[in-house]
């Protein structure tokens, strides 16, 4: 027997990390026709919203006070906060009937239904072989625990979960051993 201790990401290795894509485009596209001519490219939009997403991990939530860090509220509003930076740039004033659309396509992103089919499929023989050859095996990931728990619930509803020992959310109150 192997009896070894397997570490596991969640995103990227038993599920597939592109939650974000989806959104990410429909909201550009929802953007783009909002705007019309004098909206930036496609690619010119993701390209920015990515930057200023990633920008806004530690920048303060001004409802909280508390950094965004990796939390649920950072993608929807980051999608908002472009938006408003492109309203800005071209002289429109930004709608709130089109900001509210942003929010709730950025939720998406955290629709329960879509992790189960988030699951790899090689991440069930994975699980099996290592359990069956005596290994413990464990997930840890990192992000907002309400997310990762969520995700922790389609790994159980699959029957994935069950190989697993343990399950591990790192917080972000531990964000400096993750910094980017």
């Amino acid at each position: 027997m192997a009896n070894r201790l397997l570490v596991v990401d969640l995103d990227g290795t038993m599920m597939t990390s592109d939650f974000y894509r989806k959104p990410i485009q429909e909201a550009c596209v929802l953007i783009m026709r909002t705007l019309g001519d004098l909206s930036p490219t496609l690619n010119e939009i993701k390209k920015r919203h990515n930057k200023l997403d990633r920008s806004m991990i530690y920048q303060k939530d001004p409802d909280t006070g508390c950094l965004y860090y990796y939390t649920k509220k950072r993608f929807p509003m980051s999608l908002v906060k472009i938006y408003d930076v492109l309203c800005v740039e071209v002289g429109v004033e930004p709608s709130m009937k089109v900001r509210n659309k942003l929010l709730k396509i950025g939720k998406t992103a955290f629709d329960q239904s879509r992790y189960i089919r988030k699951i790899k499929p090689e991440a069930f023989p994975f699980a099996k072989f290592h359990k069956e050859n005596g290994d413990t095996l464990v997930i840890l990931t990192k992000g907002d625990s309400r997310v990762q728990n969520d995700k922790k619930r389609a790994l159980k509803k699959a029957g994935l979960l069950k190989y697993f020992d343990d399950f591990i959310v790192v917080t972000d109150s531990k964000y400096k051993y993750f910094k980017l």
